[in-house]
């Protein structure tokens, strides 16, 4: 199953960076380059302070307060 699976996802709605759109892909390495190729026919790339709320949002204790938030909402 693995080498037939692609996992995409981004940080949009989990981290409440909606509109900010960074996400990232998973699979196997013989579909890296197709990824490559639909990833430059879609964006250019993510502003820098961008990725930098990335880095910071994806820390434990910035992931944990984002959980938080959305458990109010969770049935």
């Amino acid at each position: 199953m693995r080498e037939r699976t692609i996992i995409v996802n981004s940080l949009s709605k989990s981290h409440a960076m909606t509109g900010w759109r960074l996400g990232w892909t998973l699979g196997p390495v013989s579909a890296s380059g197709h990824l490559e190729n639909l990833a430059q026919c879609m964006l250019f790339g993510s502003p820098t302070f961008i990725q930098d709320a990335a880095a910071v949002t994806l820390d434990e204790a910035v992931t944990q307060r984002c959980v938080s938030f959305r458990t109010p909402f969770s049935r």
